[in-house]
């Protein structure tokens, strides 16, 4: 009978044993991007059931280590998810829109055209279909800039949206301007709490706010910065991006000093266009910038000094923006541009290197997000958000170096599957759990809706002209 009992729990405990481990990746080339950890190697990760990994290893895992699932990842690139702390997903459908207009002809040409004539839906499906983009592109982590261009129901559709499109996100919150700042701090609170119980794992890794105040007066700003810092959160703004607005938008600054919004709390999308006092004063409060190149280029808004600010000691990261400004939600690209960018302007080839624009579009924007504990890298107690990258597919010849190979060579259609939490999201560029072909009859269907809604209510007119403030406005 001891001898029986024995067996059973022998059997128990090499059944639990086994259990605990979701996912083994052997043979890859591993990217961890972990401090002090700059050369990649031939080795294995373990991902255990809740999708966090449990062990990094060089060489072979050894028969010991087990897993209900095992890749075999030899001769292809395994990285972390790439994160993106500056995107407009529900923008994913206006895509080439106004393709050779400024900031302010694009934003008449979508936000002030379209806004008021969007309807139930129509932001869930949108959001839903850029996020879907993002992750195929091998961005597992999202911050959701969002636009209230509506009301309260419309607006939370984006939400929504990002519960259930897969991968992980941050929700940039904007606060209705006709509420008070204790009205929005109540609001604000419960969608937090909310959040905190969505199922494991879970999407939500936190919120942000975002703010138009410098936009809309000094009083708005006020009051974000308020709900931001009762709530302890962050406030992500866009400043300095328009090269035609830069001179009035350096003049507000002194707004974010007197409302106390200078704080390691700050975070500038864009800054392309700061001058040496605010870039000082910004360093000074901790704060920090996310750079978007293929936006930037796209728009023509200018070229942000990387080398300088990183020299200067600001704190970095980078964002695809909105799939409207950037069109090509693609990390690879965005990280090509920017660093190709750099090298034409400094004419130096080492000004950049692949290791550091790479870090940039990962750990870099986790540690700005506060989500570096999560994400970002690849190492033990993370979340299992990872790339497997195939460079023989389609083929970008021998590997000399493989950060040059993957940063310089690559892009997303290099990607042979993404997972997020340890769970497969996207296999050879589709994205699994979703009818993605079903979307796109549906957004092509709503687009055509509002096209149809404008042109009725503006007969006479192909365009509508407005004054071209820098994003949304909820009372239209």
């Amino acid at each position: 009978m001891r001898t029986l009992l024995a067996s059973i729990f022998c059997i128990t405990l090499a059944g639990n044993l086994f259990s605990a481990n979701l996912l083994l990746v052997k043979n890859g080339l591993i990217m961890s991007l972990a401090e002090g950890e700059d050369a990649p190697f031939t080795g294995y990760m373990l991902v255990d059931e809740k999708g966090r990994i449990g062990e990094v290893g060089k060489g072979s895992p050894g028969e010991k280590i087990t897993a209900k699932t095992v890749i075999d990842a030899g001769g292809k690139f395994v990285i972390p998810g790439f994160l993106s702390g500056h995107s407009h997903p529900w923008q994913s459908v206006w895509r080439g829109i106004e393709p050779s207009g400024t900031l302010g002809e694009w934003l008449n040409g979508i936000h002030y055209k379209y806004a008021a004539h969007f309807r139930k839906g129509d932001f869930y499906a949108f959001t839903l279909h850029g996020d879907l983009d993002l992750l195929r592109h091998g961005i597992t982590t999202r911050l959701n800039h969002t636009h209230r261009l509506s009301d309260q129901d419309l607006y939370m559709e984006q939400y929504e949206a990002e519960v259930e499109a897969g991968g992980h996100f941050i929700f940039a919150y904007v606060p209705d301007r006709k509420s008070s700042a204790e009205n929005s701090i109540e609001r604000l609170s419960t969608l937090m709490e909310k959040a905190e119980i969505l199922p494991s794992p879970n999407p939500c890794l936190g919120f942000c706010l975002n703010s138009f105040g410098n936009f809309f007066g000094k009083e708005l700003l006020a009051k974000d910065t308020l709900v931001a810092r009762s709530l302890g959160l962050d406030l992500q703004v866009h400043y300095l991006e328009d090269p035609n607005e830069s001179d009035s938008q350096r003049r507000r600054f002194s707004w974010f000093e007197e409302v106390n919004a200078l704080w390691p709390g700050i975070v500038f999308g864009h800054f392309i266009h700061p001058t040496e006092e605010i870039l000082d004063s910004t360093i000074e409060a901790g704060g920090a910038m996310i750079w978007n190149p293929l936006s930037n280029g796209r728009l023509a808004s200018g070229l942000a000094d990387i080398p300088h600010y990183l020299e200067k000691g600001l704190r970095v990261g980078m964002g695809v923006d909105g799939q409207a400004s950037a069109d090509l939600s693609d990390p690879f690209e965005n990280m090509r541009m920017g660093l190709y960018a750099l090298r034409m302007k400094y004419q130096d080839p080492a000004i950049l290197r692949p290791l550091d624009v790479i870090r940039l579009h990962t750990i870099r924007t986790a540690e700005i997000l506060h989500v570096e504990d999560e994400v970002g890298t690849l190492e033990p107690g993370k979340l299992a958000d990872f790339l497997i990258v195939d460079p023989a597919s389609p083929p970008t010849g021998p590997v000399f170096d493989p950060y040059g190979t993957l940063v310089l060579a690559c892009s997303s259609s290099n990607i042979e599957s993404i997972y997020v939490a340890g769970r497969l999201r996207v296999k050879n560029g589709s994205v699994i759990g979703h009818d993605a072909p079903a979307l796109e009859k549906e957004v092509t269907r709503r687009i055509e809706a509002i096209k149809s809604r404008q042109k009725k209510a503006n007969p006479d007119s192909e365009e509508d002209h407005h004054q071209s403030d820098r994003f949304g406005n909820e009372d239209t």
